[in-house]
């Protein structure tokens, strides 16, 4: 069996073992090489496997806001006269402090009304939009694969 072939821990492992006295043969680190190694990812085999990078798509979800306007018509009124003057008395709920009589308020308005003709106007109201796309990525993974199926790819 040719030692190059184990991975680095084994190697180092069976130096340390050495230096300490220990004994132990080459089959028992064969077994532990295989035993503790990597299972292919593909096949689920445990014969020498090796990582590989591998290209991943996938999907991902992002979200854009989108800005428009929206145009809104809308009349403005023209200029406006006063016309007649209204002149009323209210009178108040509560009663004066003095005596149980109602208090009489003038009330005067008013009333008025437009000589010149409208004029219509344009107004843009900023308007948000979210949409959420799903796009794809790619990313790289590292798989442990076997001889067999890192050639096949």
């Amino acid at each position: 069996m040719n030692l190059l072939f184990l991975p680095p821990r084994i190697i180092i492992f069976g130096i340390v073992a050495l230096a300490a006295g220990w004994s132990f043969s080459v089959q028992a680190i064969t077994a532990t090489a295989v035993a503790g190694g990597a299972m292919c990812s593909r096949c689920g085999c445990n014969t020498s496997c090796r990582k590989v990078c591998r290209l991943k798509c996938e999907e991902r979800k992002i979200t854009e806001t989108i800005w428009s306007s929206e145009s809104e018509e809308f009349c403005e009124p023209g200029l406006s006269r006063r016309v007649c003057k209204h002149c009323s008395t209210l009178e108040s709920d509560a009663p004066k402090p003095e005596c149980q009589c109602r208090l009489k308020v003038p009330f005067v308005w008013w009333e008025w009304l437009p000589f010149k003709s409208p004029t219509i106007h344009e107004r843009h109201k900023l308007m948000k939009k979210t949409v959420t796309k799903t796009i794809p990525s790619y990313r790289w993974v590292i798989e442990d694969l076997c001889e067999e199926c890192a050639s096949s790819k």
